[in-house]
């Protein structure tokens, strides 16, 4: 639902990155995502728990929760870089969910504003 969400903001905006706040922590939140990239046959490369990153080098109660996400769709992307090669410094998209405040915030790339600098 949160992903179907994001993709009626896309199509109303063109801005190159969208933030929007999330009503749920930041784990759920990328589950979400996660569960709906994959139900629309996306492919998740990496999930990142950048919190978890910074605690591994001694950087302890700076970082609230903080993921990173790279997904994509391989079919679509390796298209796309064919056409203009480019586009693979774009490529896999991103999702940055992250809680500032007691407030959680979700950043998506927004795959449209990619059509005209890259065609």
């Amino acid at each position: 639902m949160i992903y179907q969400y994001i993709l009626l903001i896309i199509i109303f905006q063109c801005e190159f990155v969208l933030t929007i706040k999330s009503k749920y922590s930041v784990k759920e939140t990328v589950d979400l995502i996660e569960n709906e990239i994959r139900q629309q046959n996306g492919t998740i490369f990496c999930r990142i728990d950048q919190k978890k990153v910074a605690q591994s080098v001694g950087i302890v109660d700076q970082l609230d929760d903080t993921e990173l996400l790279l997904f994509g769709n391989p079919t679509i992307g390796t298209q796309l870089m064919v056409t203009n090669g480019a586009v693979s410094f774009e490529l896999p998209l991103r999702a940055s969910c992250w809680k500032q405040n007691q407030t959680v915030y979700l950043t998506v790339t927004n795959p449209l504003s990619l059509e005209i600098p890259y065609n």
